[in-house]
C-alpha cells in the first residue's frame, strides 16, 4: 500500500531547495524505519549499530513483512517499535507502513542487513540543518564487508564502485540508507508498491523530475551484511534489471533519454558499452577457439581491453581488496551478470511491446 494515492504530476520547487518548511529544516528529528522480511540473520546486528549511534534517532520502527522466522522476536528483544504485516507486501509496502507511523520530521530508511556508522545522525543533522538543505541524503556502501562468501564480497565491492561517482544532484537513491523528510515523502506518495524491484530508482527519478536535490554523503559509509549465494545473486540481477527496463519503457523515454538523465551520475554510457562488450566477448571467445582466426583473436583482445578499461575502477578495487585471482573470477562473474541484465532488459522491452499492463498504465 502507498502512503497516499500515487501522483505523477511533478512540481518544481526551485534551485535545489528542499520542499519542506524552514522550521523543520532548522530542527530536524529522525525516525528510523527498517523493512524486514526473514531478517533474523542480520537484524540484531543492524539494531546494535543503531543503538550505538550518538546522537540516537528519536525512534526505531521495524516493520515485519510477514516473516516466517524470528524477525519480530529479535526486534522486540531490542525494545524497538514493531509493526507486522499479515501478508507480504514487499520492501516498499513495509517502508510505507513504517513511514506512515513515524513521528519525526525526517524518515531514515535502513535495510535490515545494514550496519550504520555511529555518527550517522550527527551527519544527517548537519545536512538537514542547513539553510538550503537537500531533499534526500543517502549513505554509501563501505568496502568493509562482514559477509564471508566471495560472491558477497564481489557484490559489495560492485556496489561500492557504483556509489563512488555519486554526489550532489543524483538521479538515483540508495534505499539501504536514505533520509527523506516525512512531509516530502508523503507528498510524493512514498515508494510505489506496484514495482516489485528498483522501486527506489523509480522514486528518485520522480523526485529528480520534480526538482528535488538528492545527495550521497561519502562520510556515511555503512556495512552491508547480506550473504549472497551465486544463484541468489543472479536471480537478483535478473529481477532488478527487468524492472528497471520496465520503468524505462513505461516512461516512454527509451535508452537514449535514460542515459542522458543519468549523465551526472557517470553511469550510463560506460554501463551500456560494458553490456555491449560482454555480448561481443561471449560471441568472440567460442568463435576464436573454433576457428583459430588471427582476426577474431585480435578483435577479442581489443574488446577485452575495452571492457577492462570501462570497468577499471571496479577491477582495481577488486584487486586491492581481494587479490588478482579473485578479481579474475569476479571479471567472469560480472560478464555473466551483464549478459543476464541485458537479457532481462530485452525481456522487459518485449513485454512492453506486447502491451503488457505496466504499473504506470495501471495508475492512469
Amino acid at each position: 500500500m502507498c502512503i497516499s494515492e500515487r501522483v505523477f504530476v511533478h512540481i518544481w520547487y526551485g534551485s535545489g531547495v528542499s520542499s519542506y518548511s524552514d522550521e523543520q529544516a532548522k530542527r530536524p528529528t529522525f525516525s528510523v524505519v527498517i523493512p524486514a522480511y526473514n531478517a533474523a540473520g542480520t537484524l540484531a546486528g543492524s539494531l546494535r549499530a543503531l543503538a550505538a549511534c550518538e546522537p540516537p534517532p528519536r525512534e526505531i520502527i521495524v516493520v515485519d513483512d510477514a516473516s516466517t522466522d524470528t524477525t519480530s522476536q529479535i526486534a522486540e528483544a531490542a525494545a524497538v517499535e514493531v509493526m507486522r504485516h499479515s501478508s507480504n507486501q514487499g520492501a516498499s509496502g513495509a517502508r510505507n507502513t513504517g513511514a506512515a507511523a513515524a513521528v519525526a520530521t525526517v524518515t531514515v530508511f535502513v535495510d535490515a542487513d545494514v550496519s550504520v556508522p555511529t555518527d550517522t545522525f550527527a551527519r544527517l543533522y548537519e545536512w538537514f540543518s542547513q539553510d538550503r538543505p537537500p531533499t534526500v541524503v543517502c549513505g554509501v556502501y563501505s568496502a568493509e564487508c562482514p559477509a564471508d562468501r566471495w560472491v558477497s564480497q564481489h557484490k559489495n565491492l560492485y556496489s561500492v564502485d557504483m556509489n563512488a561517482p555519486l554526489g550532489d544532484w543524483a538521479t538515483t537513491l540508495n534505499s539501504a540508507l536514505a533520509a527523506i523528510p516525512r512531509e516530502v515523502l508523503m507528498r510524493y506518495g512514498g515508494f510505489d508498491t506496484r514495482w516489485p524491484a528498483a522501486e527506489d530508482t523509480e522514486l528518485a527519478m520522480v523526485m529528480a523530475a520534480g526538482g528535488e536535490r538528492i545527495v550521497f554523503d561519502h562520510d556515511i559509509e555503512f556495512e552491508h551484511m547480506k550473504e549472497f549465494t551465486l544463484a541468489g545473486l543472479l536471480r537478483d540481477d535478473w529481477k532488478k534489471s527487468y524492472w528497471l527496463g520496465r520503468q524505462v519503457w513505461a516512461r516512454g523515454a527509451g535508452i537514449g533519454a535514460e542515459l542522458r538523465s543519468r549523465e551526472r551520475n557517470h553511469h550510463g554510457l560506460a554501463r551500456l558499452l560494458s553490456l555491449a562488450s560482454a555480448y561481443a566477448l561471449a560471441f568472440l571467445v567460442p568463435t576464436a577457439l573454433l576457428t583459430g582466426s588471427a582476426l577474431v583473436a585480435s578483435s577479442l583482445l581489443t574488446l577485452a581491453a575495452l571492457h577492462a578499461y570501462l570497468n577499471r575502477t571496479f577491477y582495481r578495487l577488486l584487486t586491492e581488496r581481494l587479490g588478482l585471482a579473485a578479481m579474475l573470477r569476479s571479471a567472469v562473474l560480472y560478464g555473466i551478470e551483464l549478459l543476464i541484465g541485458g537479457a532481462a532488459i530485452v525481456a522487459a522491452w518485449v513485454d512492453h511491446r506486447r502491451n503488457a499492463v505496466s504499473p504506470v498504465q495501471e495508475s492512469a
